[in-house]
């Protein structure tokens, strides 16, 4: 989910596609915004068109706007037919989020589990002044540390693929396009082949003065999700001559309008500035979303530390402590809580959030299992984002 500071601006974006999958140009493209409590802000609003085949609307978030989460709505006609998306986006406080410096990938989890609205709804007593921001990042790193790692949410990159025989004479060899930590490696297991000069430019990739084309698959990750853009020599590539298959395969449509066969570059200058010529980026975005229990168990869990850290609440926190006693009819008993030795468990204490962790990392794995072989080429690594 994207976050916006109050008095920022939301950068909202869509595709319309087709019964195919394909990304095609609406009649009457519109996009609505409502805020958490379902008003409506921005009614039937004309989005811009971008150069890919992307919607976009700036909205300028208010100063003083609503914390939580806001509404998007899509609208327009596909072939005739009335279609809509929804979508949302959260409005939080200034410096409470960090913007990315760097390309590359993201520390995850990437986006937060819940929202503030769903915390106050299954946690009572909780301060309605209180920012609980904090508390719902918190709680979403420790479900993605106990759950496995397995579940990075919304995460986003900007990558420079390249090829590690540029010349690519006589064909490039496989396995040699490298991103790591993404759920995969760039790969492509068939004969990649020399193309011809990339539309025509005078510059040339690689050792041989030309552009080269390798292959027209590459391999983003199993975990890849969306295409934002891609871009060679800083100049946006029409979305229509490529498509995102199952599997995280990043496709080249084959062939162009004009019947020429398309390939993504050979190799591209990973010291040359972003945008410029000789550069081959793709942005887009993977991860796995958690399932409805860890999303819940998320909500409750940022709501007991946020009872727990106020003096006035504590009392209330479910959270455990090291020692409680009860006494009832005459008969007390001691209970120890140990913390520690609960979290050495790979548990909180609370139950709802513990049967979610049971349930879906039921062994307390540290992170998904992988599989390295040490016949791959080391890939080249990127600076991390936030």
């Amino acid at each position: 989910m994207i976050q916006v500071a109050q008095g920022g601006t939301a950068t909202l974006r869509a595709n319309y596609r087709d019964g195919n999958g394909d990304v095609v140009d609406p009649v009457n493209p519109r996009v609505s915004i409502l805020d958490p409590h379902g008003t409506v802000i921005v009614g039937n609003a004309v989005p811009t068109r971008l150069p890919s085949g992307t919607y976009e609307y700036d909205y300028a978030v208010a100063s003083n706007a609503l914390l939580g989460d806001w509404s998007i709505q899509w609208s327009g006609q596909v072939n005739g037919v009335n279609v809509e998306g929804t979508d949302t986006f959260q409005v939080v406080t200034p410096g409470s989020i960090v913007p990315p410096t760097a390309q590359g990938a993201q520390t995850p989890p990437c986006s937060v589990y819940t929202s503030e609205t769903q915390v106050r709804a299954l946690v009572a007593g909780i301060d309605p002044n209180a920012d609980l921001t904090q508390w719902i990042v918190a709680a979403s790193q420790i479900l993605w540390t106990l759950t496995g790692r397995q579940y990075d949410g919304l995460c986003t990159a900007t990558i420079r693929p390249s090829h590690e025989v540029c010349t690519c004479s006589g064909g490039c060899s496989a396995h040699s396009w490298g991103w790591p930590g993404l759920g995969g490696f760039w790969g492509y297991g068939g004969t990649f082949l020399i193309g011809p000069p990339w539309g025509g430019l005078g510059y040339g990739w690689g050792s041989q003065g030309q552009i080269l084309g390798c292959s027209w698959e590459i391999l983003l990750g199993s975990n890849a999700r969306e295409i934002t853009s891609i871009k060679i020599d800083g100049v946006e590539v029409d979305s229509t001559t490529y498509r995102l298959d199952p599997g995280g395969r990043l496709i080249r449509v084959q062939p162009d309008p004009n019947g020429v066969p398309l390939w993504w570059p050979c190799c591209e200058s990973p010291a040359a500035p972003s945008g410029a010529p000789g550069t081959f980026e793709v942005t887009f975005t993977y991860g796995f979303d958690p399932p409805q229990m860890v999303v819940l168990a998320a909500a409750v869990l940022a709501g007991e530390m946020a009872l727990g850290a106020n003096p006035s609440t504590a009392a209330v926190c479910k959270l455990p402590r090291h020692v409680q006693t009860m006494t009832r009819q005459g008969v007390t008993a001691t209970f120890v809580t140990d913390v520690s030795t609960i979290l050495d468990k790979g548990y909180t204490g609370i139950p709802i959030v513990d049967q979610a962790i049971a349930a879906t990392n039921i062994n307390h794995l540290k992170r998904r299992a992988r599989v390295l072989t040490p016949d791959l080429p080391p890939h080249r690594l990127m600076k991390q984002g936030p």
